[in-house]
């Protein structure tokens, strides 16, 4: 588990349904994930096994983020997907991405978007939201990109998530009963709206995705 792993993929706070670790693994990639919860991954061990018995098994680790028990270099993909903005310390966080990171490896990171880039009638919503559910701090695209261009990152990619028809399509969801996800033509219809305009800095979620120089 320590060495360097071939097609090897972790992700960082995978929580219970270890969904990330499980679909890398249906792909042939060695396959890990990481959390705080020993109840979550105990739960995430039993559906990979009932999703994909033995035949590519994953490992679910109890592991902080600030602390991963991995050598350097030893992924080669990694995702940290609504886990920084709740660590204590995000940059010794960061500094342990880096760490892992084989030269060329690159990670997806996805956290809440600054208060400063979102619509203002979008405010009152998200700090319940945030309240609710622990977030310690923000981002701006540029200052992450900054931050790990510091250790030889280069950006390959950045999008928003979470615009007005994302807020839209949760509420209704909520009130009306028929629009229910994958059943419902307006749910995906808004779901396209949100997603044709991931390039706005307004939406409330960021996903960046970096790359590591050689």
């Amino acid at each position: 588990m320590e060495g360097v792993i071939d097609s090897n993929y972790l992700d960082i706070g995978v929580g219970g349904s270890g969904y990330t670790v499980i679909e890398a693994a249906r792909r042939g990639w060695h396959s890990f994930g990481t959390d705080i919860s020993p109840l979550g991954m105990k739960k995430a061990k039993q559906f990979a096994k009932s999703e994909l018995g033995s035949k590519f098994p994953p490992g679910f680790i109890v592991a902080s983020a600030e602390s991963l028990p991995f050598r350097d270099a030893a992924f080669g993909k990694l995702t940290m997907i609504g886990v920084l903005e709740h660590v204590p310390d995000d940059k010794q966080t960061i500094r342990e991405i880096v760490r892992v990171l084989e030269p060329s490896g690159e990670f997806l990171i996805s956290v809440p978007n600054s208060y400063r880039r979102i619509h203002p009638l979008l405010w009152l919503p998200k700090s319940r939201a945030d309240r609710r559910v622990g977030h310690l701090r923000f981002y701006k695209a540029e200052d992450l990109v900054s931050e790990f261009a510091r250790y030889g990152f280069k950006l390959k990619s950045v999008v928003y998530t979470g615009n007005f028809p994302k807020v839209v399509q949760i509420l209704l969801t909520k009130i009306v009963h028929r629009v229910e996800g994958r059943t419902s033509r307006i749910w995906w219809k808004l779901e396209e709206l949100d997603i044709q305009m991931n390039r706005l800095p307004s939406g409330m979620q960021l996903h960046l995705v970096m790359k590591k120089r050689n």
